[in-house]
């Protein structure tokens, strides 16, 4: 014990003295710090150590979780929760190591739930599980290196479906009021809950990352900007069990009161194609915890299959908040049951298929025109081109809220019989492939078959 501790603190004043005599980004690689990569002895102590070296004064540096090329073979490193907690840090998974998240409950601390939510995502409590990776309140950082981090979330998502677990499930990723964040040149797999988490931070971007787990991982989303400005997402690839994208800003009261709306997001060249379709899963979506507002969004370049909805934007009543000034560009979706879906509804469809409420509602009648109210307007769906879908598209407000704005634009959506698109385009009402629902929305449609139901 004494020889690793004199040995952490020469890696100490060896990083000290590297900082002092070159202006070159210093590194702290974890295996200086007693980290063994042989997926079984817990990394978090080192990995902690290495932050705490290259990031405590203040100049910053890179993390490094090493790949071993020699015959050892030494890639695999298990940790528990840890954060990055300082300015200007780089953590660096090289292209063949892994990091594993543990699959021990102790290992992830409790932290106070989020305040845009009020509660547990997962169980109605005041404390939740610390993030796998967790920064709050830093600039300037950095998830890179082409390597893989694997929360290894069977064991979660077990013990979510059993109702055993007594504080919502982490995150794999997430960063809370943070400016400057980059996340490039990763493959996360298996996630917990959620797989990557911006909250409430600005200038955000994801790009060339890959996000897998099972069809059947339950909330197992790529990435999450919630309540997020100055966002943009890249050239990305998501085979999860939930949606690619999904857009927040809060939940209900609690999100209205936080008052902080996404904005400025551009979702640019996504691929979203879980292994089969589990009914859940979507491309690109705002929603349903949308209460703080989401405005200013583009989507360019989205190509989904094998999944629930194409481009969706979900609300109920009850949740209030706006989403305004959505673009949706240039989208193939593949078997996809249903290409377009903006709708109020959120919580019906959510009864129906569970039995139960997921997050609160309003009233079924619809409501009044109050804060608890949300709105939609300002929607344009432009070159989308759908196959083997069941229904072409649903636009549904709710009597004290009709969706305003709608512009769709080069819409084709054909079923199993690609003909049918044609005979769409002669005839309109006599369409017999699949066809757009409307109530309580209004738009304008230009070249866009089956016709609109504006």
């Amino acid at each position: 014990m004494r020889s690793l501790k004199m040995s952490k603190f020469l890696n100490l004043v060896m990083v000290m003295v590297a900082t002092s005599s070159t202006t070159a980004m210093r590194e702290c690689n974890i295996v200086d710090w007693g980290a063994v990569g042989d997926a079984t002895t817990s990394a978090t102590e080192a990995i902690i150590d290495a932050v705490e070296a290259c990031g405590a004064d203040g100049a910053g540096g890179r993390i490094v979780i090493p790949f071993d090329d020699s015959s050892r073979g030494l890639n695999r490193f298990l940790t528990g929760s840890f954060e990055l907690l300082y300015d200007h840090l780089e953590f660096h998974i090289e292209a063949g190591a892994t990091l594993l998240g543990s699959t021990l409950e102790d290992d992830y601390p409790l932290i106070p739930i989020l305040p845009s939510y009020g509660t547990g995502r997962d169980v109605d409590s005041e404390q939740r599980y610390r993030p796998l990776i967790f920064a709050s309140n830093v600039t300037r950082l950095s998830l890179t290196g082409g390597g893989v981090v694997d929360g290894q979330g069977e064991t979660w998502w077990v013990k979510h479906f059993a109702r055993q677990l007594l504080w919502s499930r982490p995150r794999l990723v997430e960063c809370m009021y943070c400016t400057d964040v980059l996340i490039e040149d990763l493959t996360f797999q298996n996630s917990p809950f959620w797989t990557i988490h911006p909250y409430a931070s600005q200038g955000v971007t994801v790009r060339r990352v890959t996000v897998t787990a099972p069809g059947w991982a339950p909330n197992t989303d790529g990435v999450d900007p919630d309540s997020c400005r100055d966002v943009l997402i890249q050239d990305c690839v998501f085979k999860a069990g939930d949606d690619g994208v999904a857009i927040k800003s809060g939940l209900n009261e609690y999100g209205r009161s936080f008052g902080m709306p996404s904005e400025n997001i551009r979702v640019e060249n996504t691929t979203v194609e879980p292994e089969f379709d589990n009914g859940s899963t979507n491309g690109v979506s705002i929603g349903s915890e949308m209460s703080g507002g989401v405005r200013n969004v583009t989507v360019d370049g989205l190509f989904v299959a094998n999944c629930a909805v194409g481009v969706y934007i979900k609300s109920m009543d009850g949740r209030g908040g706006v989403v305004e000034d959505i673009s949706f560009r240039n989208v193939v979706a593949e078997q996809v049951i249903e290409p377009i879906r903006f709708a109020m509804d959120y919580t019906y469809r959510r009864r129906r298929r569970l039995g139960a409420l997921e997050g609160d509602g309003g009233d079924d009648g619809g409501g009044d025109d109050d804060d608890t109210t949300p709105y939609f307007r300002n929607l344009s769906v432009i070159n989308l081109t759908a196959t083997r879908a069941v229904v072409a598209g649903t636009f549904e407000g709710l009597p004290a809220s009709q969706i305003e704005g709608v512009y769709l634009k080069d819409v084709t959506v054909t079923g199993k019989d690609p003909g049918s698109t044609q005979r769409g385009r002669q005839e309109g009402p006599q369409f017999d492939g699949p066809e757009f629902k409307c109530r309580n929305a209004s738009g304008i449609a230009i070249r866009t078959a089956p016709g609109a139901c504006f």
